[in-house]
């Protein structure tokens, strides 16, 4: 398996406008060829957020990096600054669902 954690910084007087862009965005990302899992988690307080993605493997996150790069682009809006990427393959998965 492969992931991709993006953390930023939200403007947290934006709240409610980028909870609905994430909510809008959720059936897009969710028909990603290859998705196992993808949350996006936020504190309201201090604008700081993680958005965490697992892939089958390298090749469908590649397949789907294009459009997840324009998600990101539409969620910048949103950013008070620059968003970190990490990616990597998964060392351990617990999936409980």
């Amino acid at each position: 398996m492969y992931a991709r954690t993006v953390t930023f910084d939200l403007n947290t007087d934006m709240w409610e406008e980028a909870l609905a862009f994430g909510a809008s965005v959720t059936d897009q990302i969710a028909g990603f060829l290859g998705l196992r899992s993808w949350v996006l988690v936020g504190n309201r307080e201090t604008g700081k957020g993680t958005s965490f993605a697992v892939f089958e493997n390298k090749q469908a996150f590649e397949a789907v990096n294009g459009e997840i790069n324009e998600i990101l682009a539409g969620f910048a809006v949103y950013f008070t600054s620059a968003p970190s990427e990490q990616l990597g393959d998964v060392l351990a998965h617990v999936d409980n669902a």
